[in-house]
This record gives C-alpha cells, sequence and structure tokens, in this order.
C-alpha cells in the first residue's frame, strides 16, 4: 500500500482521497482500490502512457481493508471531487499497451467535431439494436474488436474504462447498490439529461473477464425495477393548469417486447446466435460503414 501522505479526505462523503496531480488537470482518474499492488501496475502504465501529474490527478477510494462504498456511492463521489474536465472512471486491473495520452486525446478530439453533445464514452458497450461495440483486450479476447467504425453510439458502457465529460454534471441512482450495471445506469441517466454515449478507439488490456454471481443477478432485477418506477407513467401538474402527462407504462413495455419477439421469429433483429458469429459481425460491420460514408 503506497504512503497516502494527504491527510485530507474529499467529496460529499469524505471517501475520496487525491494522491497528487496537477492543479487544474484535464484527467481526472478515479479507481475503487481492493487491491494496492493491482492499483499500481494500473497507475505506472497510466503514467508510462502520458496520464502523468502535469495534465492528471489520481483520486481513490480504499477498499482494501473493508468496503467503504460501493459502486454507486463510488462513482459520485468521484464524479463530484474531480477536478478535471475529463473523469476516468476505471477498474484498478487495467493497463495501456497500445494507445495512451496522445490517443485519448485524439479519440476526444474526434467525438467534439462529430457530437458536441456527448457525454460519455469508454472501451466497451452496446447499440441500442443489440449489437456489441467493442475496443478491448481481455481474458477471453486478445484483442476484441467489433461493432465499429468508432466511435459508435452505444446505450450501454462496460465500467473497466468510462470517460465522463465535467460540463456534462452525471450521476449514477442513489437507489441502487452493489457493483453491477453502474455503467448501464450512467449511461441511462445521461440519455435523460440529453448526453449521449459512445465506444471509442481506445484499446487497452482488462485482466478480468466479469462477474455473473448471483449478485449481478440481483443487480439486474433492481435497476429493472428501479426503472419501472422511474419511468412510470404520471400526471404533471403546474401551476399554471396545463398539466400534461408522460408515460414509460408496462403497456408499452408489453408490446415492445412482443414486437422484439416477432422481429426475432422474422429474423428482423439479431439472435444470440448471430451476436456470437463473428461473420455476421463483420457484415454488420462494413453495412454500418458503408452508411456512415454515404451519410
Amino acid at each position: 500500500m503506497p504512503m497516502l501522505t494527504d491527510p485530507a479526505l474529499i467529496g460529499p462523503r469524505r471517501i475520496v482521497r487525491r494522491l497528487g496531480g496537477a492543479e487544474a488537470p484535464r484527467f481526472s482518474i478515479c479507481t475503487m482500490v481492493t487491491r494496492w499492488d493491482e492499483y499500481e501496475g494500473c497507475a505506472a502504465s497510466l503514467r508510462q502512457r502520458g496520464f502523468d501529474e502535469s495534465c492528471c490527478e489520481y483520486l481513490v477510494i480504499d477498499n482494501s481493508s473493508a468496503n467503504v462504498a460501493d459502486a454507486y456511492v463510488a462513482t459520485n463521489e468521484f464524479l463530484q471531487s474531480a477536478r478535471g474536465d475529463y473523469i476516468i472512471l476505471c477498474h484498478q486491473d487495467i493497463v495501456l499497451r497500445d494507445s495512451g495520452r496522445a490517443e485519448l486525446d485524439q479519440a476526444l478530439a474526434t467525438l467534439d467535431a462529430l457530437d458536441p453533445k456527448w457525454g460519455l464514452c469508454g472501451n466497451a458497450g452496446h447499440t441500442d439494436d443489440g449489437w456489441p461495440a467493442i475496443c478491448i483486450s481481455h481474458p477471453h479476447g486478445d484483442p476484441e474488436i467489433a461493432g465499429g467504425p468508432f466511435p459508435s453510439r452505444v446505450v450501454s458502457l462496460d465500467e473497466n474504462f468510462i470517460v465522463a465529460r465535467r460540463v456534462a454534471n452525471l450521476a449514477v441512482s442513489s437507489d441502487l447498490t452493489g457493483f453491477h450495471h453502474y455503467g448501464p445506469d450512467l449511461c441511462i441517466v445521461a440519455d435523460i439529461l440529453g448526453w449521449n454515449c459512445y465506444v471509442i478507439d481506445f484499446l487497452l488490456r482488462h485482466n478480468s473477464g466479469g462477474t455473473l454471481d448471483a449478485g449481478y443477478q440481483r443487480s439486474r432485477h433492481a435497476i429493472t425495477e428501479k426503472y419501472r418506477r422511474a419511468l412510470r407513467p404520471r400526471w404533471v401538474h403546474l401551476i399554471t393548469r396545463h398539466p400534461f402527462h408522460i408515460s414509460g407504462n408496462g403497456q408499452v413495455n408489453f408490446a415492445a417486447r412482443a414486437i422484439r419477439r416477432l422481429k426475432l421469429k422474422l429474423r428482423l433483429a439479431p439472435s444470440n446466435a448471430d451476436l456470437d458469429n463473428p461473420a455476421k459481425r463483420q457484415r454488420r460491420d462494413a453495412r454500418r460503414a458503408k452508411a456512415n460514408r454515404a451519410g
């Protein structure tokens, strides 16, 4: 464990520690730490690839002895404590190999030119039609690249590496807990607030294949129930006496599921077998690239 010489804990709950860095950083690199040896390897690789203290600050929450915070609390603490223009939320077991500061600067400049309303980007996610957009190396794929050309707009991002724009003022839900699905939750919140999400061309190594345990299934149920409540139909009554109705009701959800089943039956939506078929991925990616060039 490194020497934590700064006695000041920052953030609303005073659980975030700033390990050092620039006073006006371009990047805030934020990590929950359970193993300091693993984190030190991650931080060293970041510094070697250009993310040094001249342009970055390093923020951590120390979960090495006990869970000071779950992922939802930690994410909100980081987003409120960070001073950088871009807030990098990353796992302690990522390692930079092929991409670095120059590549990320270029990817962000490309996003700025493409979509001034981008709020989040990362290296792995899924598009709204269910196809993966991935630019990552991990134990099950070295590398795994699919869903280009990048940047590719997505509706969810994997939590191993996410970049949030500070100007977007984003947060995750306060009524969800645990260590799963906070990436998708952050993307949903961004969408509701009018910001878009992308997977970018930024290849790194994530030394984990993920965990699909009972906690994952409980988290999946919790986020489903949360948005069932959050998107419930309601009348919005105003002092002007001109109310309006908004809805995310169950009938619409039922109809959407029925339409999806029909699309799958008619092969108008990709099945799980299609998603695992490299040849079909390549054909879909080629069609997407051609459409982008035509547009």
